[in-house]
This record gives C-alpha cells, sequence and structure tokens, in this order.
C-alpha cells in the first residue's frame, strides 16, 4: 500500500477516530488483519491529534506486541520524512512490556539502524530506550561515538567521575554533546566544566560559551574565562549569548601595541604581493583600531585601501545579518574596481559573492544563489563557494523536508571545517553566510512541519 499523509476521507468524527484508537491501544492480543488495517489509518491520519494518539498507543503496544513494533519498523523504514516522525514518535513511548528481550533485540536492531544511517533523531529515540536495559554507563563505552555523544545527553545527575569520563572523550563529537546539554541542567557539575573549560577543541569550548547559563553564579566565572579565550571563535560564543551582553563586566579585546603596528607596516611595504598573510595576527585579535592606524601608515595606497576594508570587516561576526551586509557593502567601498595586488582582487571578488548569499532569507532565495565561475575567486574560502553552490544545486525546485534537513546538516558540517580550518576574514565571512542559510532551511522545515499538521 502507497505511504502518504492526506486528507482522510472518514465518515466518523474526530471523536470516533479517537474512540478507535483507545479501543486499538486496549486489545490485549496481537490485532487481526483489520484491526492492523484501522491501525495503518489511523497512524497516517491528517489530523494530528488522531495520529498523535496513535503513536502513543502503538508505542506502548510495542512493548509487548511483535505486530505493534512491526508496524513501528514500517513507519521508521518510511521513504516519508513525515511518516518516519510520526515512528520515532511511537518509539519513545516504548516501555519494557511482558516480552522484555524481544524489545531489547528490537531496539538493538533500530541502533544498528541509526548508526548505519547517521539519523540522530531515530538514534536518540533509540537510545533513551536502552538505556533502560544497558543502562547510562554500558552505553557511554560503545566504540561508536555516535552511540556515546547521543547517552551523554542523559547524564544529568550521574556521579561525577562519568561526567569526567565522558568530558575527556576522545571524541569531539562527545564532548560537544555534552557541552550543549549542560544548558538544559539544573546546576552544573562544576569539575567537568573545568575539564570542557581547557578542552584543546574550540568547538568544545564555543558549544560551552552558548550553553552555560550566565544568571548562574556557578557559570560566572567559566564565562568570564571564555570571553578571555585566544581563540575568536569561541568569544564569539560569548558575545552570541544575549544574557551574557547584559551579565558580564565588557572587556575591551586585546589591542596590538604601536611597536607591532610600526613592524607589520613595515613588513607590509618590504612584501606588498602577500598582504593578508601579513595582517592576520591583526585580524585574529579583531584589532579594528589597529589596522585602521595601518592604513594611514603605510606607503601603498592599495594597501592603504585593504586595511581600510579589513578594519571594517573586524565586527562582522558581531553584527545581524542586515546590518553584516551593509559591513560588507561598506568594505566594498574601500576596495578599488581593480588593484595590481591579486589578494585585493580576490578579497573584493569573494565580498561581491558574500553579499549576494547573505540576502538569502528563504528556501526560494537559496534556490537562485548560483554563483558564477568568474565570482568564485581563488582562495581560501573557494571551496565554501562551491559547496554552497553545490548544496543550492542538490536541493532543486522540489526539495522535501528531508532534503532541507540533509542540507541544514551538510551546512553544519562545512561551517565546522570553516570554523577549523579558514583565516580571517573568510572565516568570520563565511560562518556568517552559512547561519544565514541554515536559518532559511529551518524556517523552512518548520514551514513543512506546520503544513503536516494542519
Amino acid at each position: 500500500m502507497q505511504e502518504h499523509v492526506g486528507v482522510a476521507e472518514h465518515e466518523e468524527t474526530l471523536e470516533a477516530w479517537q474512540q478507535q484508537v483507545q479501543g486499538l491501544e486496549a486489545v490485549q492480543r496481537e490485532w487481526d488483519a483489520n484491526e492492523r488495517l484501522l491501525a495503518y489509518r489511523l497512524l497516517r491520519d491528517s489530523s494530528s491529534r488522531v495520529w498523535q494518539a496513535a503513536c502513543a498507543a502503538l508505542g506502548r503496544r510495542a512493548g509487548w506486541d511483535g505486530q505493534a513494533r512491526e508496524e513501528l519498523v514500517t513507519l521508521l523504514a518510511s521513504p516519508s520524512w513525515e511518516i518516519r516522525l510520526r515512528g520515532v514518535r511511537a518509539l519513545h513511548m516504548v516501555a519494557p512490556g511482558d516480552s522484555p528481550e524481544e524489545l531489547k533485540r528490537f531496539l538493538e536492531e533500530r541502533l544498528e539502524e541509526a548508526v548505519e544511517s547517521g539519523d540522530v533523531v531515530l538514534l536518540d529515540a533509540v537510545v533513551r530506550g536502552l538505556i533502560v536495559f544497558h543502562g547510562k554507563t554500558s552505553l557511554l563505552q560503545d566504540p561508536r561515538e555516535l552511540v556515546r555523544a547521543a547517552a551523554v545527553v542523559y547524564l544529568e545527575g550521574q556521579e561525577e567521575s562519568l561526567l569526567e569520563e565522558a568530558a575527556r572523550d576522545p571524541s569531539v563529537r562527545v564532548r560537544v554533546a555534552l557541552a550543549s546539554t549542560l544548558a538544559e541542567w539544573e546546576s552544573i557539575p562544576l569539575s567537568t566544566t573545568r575539564i570542557l573549560l581547557v578542552d584543546s577543541e574550540p568547538m568544545v569550548r564555543s558549544t560551552l560559551a552558548e550553553a552555560l547559563n550566565p544568571q548562574d553564579p556557578d557559570a560566572f566565572p567559566f564565562l568570564e574565562a571564555l570571553r578571555q579565550d585566544p581563540e575568536p571563535l569561541v568569544r564569539e560564543a560569548v558575545l552570541a549569548n544575549a544574557d551574557s551582553l547584559r551579565t558580564l563586566p565588557a572587556v575591551p579585546w586585546a589591542q596590538s601595541p604601536p611597536a607591532r603596528m610600526a613592524e607589520l607596516a613595515q613588513a607590509l611595504d618590504a612584501n606588498p604581493e602577500q598582504p593578508l598573510e601579513v595582517l592576520r595576527e591583526v585580524l585574529d585579535m579583531q584589532d579594528t583600531a589597529g589596522l585602521a592606524e595601518l592604513a594611514e601608515v603605510v606607503r601603498d595606497p592599495d594597501l592603504a585601501d585593504l586595511c581600510r576594508a579589513l578594519s571594517v570587516l573586524t565586527s562582522l561576526s558581531h553584527l545581524l545579518p542586515a546590518h553584516a551586509r551593509m559591513c560588507m557593502l561598506e568594505a566594498l567601498g574601500h576596495l578599488p574596481a581593480w588593484s595590481p595586488l591579486v589578494e585585493v582582487r580576490q578579497l573584493r571578488a569573494l565580498l561581491i559573492a558574500w553579499v549576494r548569499a547573505v540576502e538569502v532569507e528563504s528556501v526560494e532565495d537559496l534556490l537562485t544563489w548560483e554563483p558564477s565561475e568568474e565570482e568564485i575567486p581563488e582562495g581560501p574560502a573557494t571551496e565554501v563557494l562551491r559547496r554552497l553552490a553545490g548544496i543550492s544545486a542538490k536541493l532543486g525546485n522540489q526539495a522535501c523536508c528531508t532534503d532541507l534537513a540533509e542540507a541544514e546538516a551538510e551546512l553544519g558540517e562545512l561551517r565546522f571545517g570553516v570554523e577549523r580550518d579558514l583565516p580571517e576574514p573568510e572565516r568570520a565571512i563565511s560562518c556568517l553566510v552559512i547561519q544565514v542559510w541554515i536559518d532559511a532551511l529551518q524556517q523552512g522545515i518548520d514551514g513543512w512541519m506546520r503544513g503536516a499538521e494542519s
């Protein structure tokens, strides 16, 4: 029978359908053919009240009813993302019944499927059910990082030693998952947070900065330390926390000393062919004043224009998309239409492409973004631009919710690589555009979900 989620052509009222759901759940034996057909229809009904009640009934029966588990597998294997989400909802309701070993085996089979497919939504639901059988400690010893990352979400209230072990997990994914889940905890584990605070990966520390509650007195010292982290990514994560801006005292970014500015000016004049390589240090420090000062002391007018443009771009990571676009346009205004310096020409071409990319406000806008080869300059961000163009091309005009979710996941992976590998200013510009695209995709996914429930 073909999968569908359409307007159900039922003569019975909504109340009658809900009574039938209750009747199906109350049957103390495996369903017969007519009952299975009715369950099939209820689980795929267009009314959210009906299918949600049917999913809850299916999940509760799956603990002891083999046929209910078969129907649950059918939902989870459906090519329709809406049907799969209903299967995950039912899976969240599963609890051990009269056949705990059968249920355990069923969940372990689903675990293999989730790991193989990389379906983190299904994985979370399965791990939640398996904790009853394996316990949290056992799942944290699983050799697969996806499983361990899903398990750490449920560690609140556990012994500090277990949390510290998770904080030292060799997988960055697991440590990021642990840091992110602290946002949901009533009180933070201090020794575990100290371990995460000095983690070697900026992504872990930036996630911690986003997760900590600045209204929590225990979190304040950690946020203060993260505010002065040497990595711009981490400092930006603290600033991105709106509550942090109201709670923490203003701490100015470190400024390059005048003697260092003089050395940089001499280095630029001596090696004008690769000015960005000379300026990376100042860019990483986000020293707006230092770059503006350099623009006044270097002799080459093209280098002066570059310094002025870069001084504008240092504030990019702290701006909303609408303001960021104006910031990039202002930087473009400092760069000549043509320059003998290759890096100046590349930066100008990059900004032109990014200005168009940051204008994306919806999935429809994203689909129309297709830069020409001339708009993809050679440089550190070349691969990022090509990846974005590829994501846009893959979606196509008939993109469904699953396609949007896959594109969002790909953008998340791309951002991780950008934050790890790209220098400034390409890193800040790329991260901004990627976040704008992720926001557009999330709006599209939300629209699909609302349409499915209506």
